[in-house]
């Protein structure tokens, strides 16, 4: 708990008298139990602010993340002045050094809450003069200053108006002599809470109940409150509710509710699935595959990450791939020439640690030469061949750290899938739906840049390992992907490429 210490001042700059008005913004615990929104009055004797018994310092808890207290200042030079307030973990601090989250406003309403304690601090006033000197009226005097105070609870409940957004379900502008009207006809309706140490939630809970059963009688032909029943026509309508019904069906348009009558609205509500692409997969980290628009068959190309990542891969000095309308089985892709064409993007977080890349490409030549990369990654210490599927004169292979082996090497179009996941069998690289070829990667590595293309050191240094090739899609995710994830995976690239 942090002590709030003098002096304040009033406007003539003496020390104030007059009231603080305290509640905090939401509900949270401390070790001796939970902080509630119970508001709070905090005497002010010559500059310095007491707790309730106008003896003992003010001390307000220190306020966790998110919360912030509201004070109003209620001082008896007549200034009205609200500050919103987070208070640190300290073990005091003066009040004119609490730091303000927001402008503080002055001359502002009173805040009906505030109006309701002011009520009780006046009771507890007068309570405390007529209690005389004997002990015994004293105690009296105590109990009923507490009675008060519960009472100060319910009248701040019963205060509380609906809010904005509630308003504005009912009428386009709360400030209408319409909208005034309801509100302080709802306000009226609502009970106190029957838990006086939670006196808050009561009256929102009871603005949403009573809310619907007004509103028919105050505008019934304009006003339909909303019903929504899915598909289900059977629905009875609402207990309790009168008036009209805006009933809210994902049923076939033309559909009625069973229990509909004169003066209800049917609204259709039309619901499509959500088409299934590899962002709906956990941890999915890079989608390079674009669609192409605006773009003719040979235009320079570049390609566009749709994940979460956001890598773009664009050109690096003039040598760029090129468009092809029709690269792979009559779909777009970048053809690479394996000379100098070649991709990159930048500002990966050296993440170290297993990864699954999934890929759909055609190595051109019917043979090679060397070691030819479809794409690398480079490493934090510029280490390539931290990330790699590459083609040899035999064999296809993965490579992050270290080079595995995978199936025979040729130049037709495949759907690759490389999981880099330490030694054998955790890495493995298969081809189609072919049985994977299993073998060893590292797992620490880390990743800072990609190229496609050729090595991830480009040319000249990486001029001889250049692949040329055909590229539509590379998907690279975080970990290990399971197998169910696996299965929608390639079906979607067979589908996008018709393999």
């Amino acid at each position: 708990m942090t002590t709030i210490l003098g002096t304040i001042l009033d406007s003539a700059g003496s020390p104030a008298n007059g009231y603080l008005y305290v509640r905090q913004s939401a509900r949270f615990s401390i070790p001796g139990g939970l902080v509630t929104q119970t508001q709070v009055i905090a005497p002010v004797l010559e500059g310095v602010p007491f707790r309730p018994d106008r003896a003992t310092p003010l001390t307000i808890p220190a306020s966790p993340e998110g919360v912030v207290v509201e004070i109003v200042e209620e001082l008896r030079d007549g200034r009205s002045t609200t500050r919103w307030v987070t208070i640190p973990d300290s073990a005091e601090i003066a009040y004119a050094d609490l730091v303000d989250v927001a402008p503080p406003t002055q001359d502002a309403v009173v805040p009906a809450w505030v109006t309701g304690l002011l009520v009780t601090a006046q009771h507890v006033t007068q309570a405390a003069t007529n209690a005389g000197t004997s002990a015994s009226d004293a105690a009296e005097s105590a109990e009923e200053a507490e009675r008060q105070k519960e009472f100060a609870r319910q009248a701040a409940a019963e205060a509380i108006a609906p809010t904005a957004e509630q308003m504005a379900l009912v009428a386009a502008d709360p400030e209408t002599p319409f909208s005034l009207q309801l509100s302080a006809t709802i306000v009226t309706g609502l009970e106190p809470s029957e838990n006086p140490e939670v006196p808050d939630p009561a009256p929102y809970q009871a603005v949403d109940e009573h809310i619907s059963a007004r509103l028919a009688g105050f505008n019934p032909a304009a006003y339909r409150m909303p019903f929504d029943i899915g598909s289900d026509l059977t629905t009875p309508r609402p207990d309790g509710y009168t008036g009209l019904l805006e009933w809210r069906t994902t049923a076939e348009v033309g559909s009625v509710p069973v229990h509909l009558i004169d003066g209800d609205d049917v609204k259709y509500i039309e619901t499509a699935p959500i088409p299934w692409s590899p962002l709906l997969v956990p941890g999915i980290a890079n989608l390079w595959h674009a669609p192409w628009q605006g773009l003719a068959n040979g235009d320079l190309a570049a390609l566009t990450d749709n994940g979460p990542e956001g890598h773009d891969m664009v050109a690096v000095g003039a040598t760029h791939p090129t468009f092809q309308s029709a690269g792979i089985n009559g779909h777009p892709a970048v053809l690479f020439d394996g000379v100098d064409d070649h991709l990159a993007a930048t500002g990966f977080d050296n993440y170290a640690g297993p990864t699954t890349i999934y890929m759909v490409a055609q190595s051109v030549p019917a043979s090679v030469t060397g070691t030819r990369y479809f794409f690398d990654g480079k490493s934090s210490t510029s280490a390539t061949a931290q990330l790699a599927i590459t083609r040899n004169a035999s064999n296809f292979g993965a490579q992050k750290g270290s080079a595995m082996v995978g199936p025979a090497g040729d130049n037709a179009v495949h759907i690759f899938r490389a999981i880099y996941n330490g030694a054998t069998p955790g890495s493995s690289l298969r081809i189609d739906d072919a049985a994977a070829v299993t073998g060893s990667t590292s797992v620490g590595t880390t990743l800072e840049e990609m190229r496609m293309g050729g090595r991830a050191d480009g040319p000249p240094s990486g001029s001889g390992q250049m692949g040329n090739s055909i590229i539509g899609t590379i998907v690279r995710f975080r970990g290990v992907v399971p197998s169910e994830f696996d299965e929608q995976i390639m079906d979607w690239l067979r589908a996008e490429y018709d393999l």
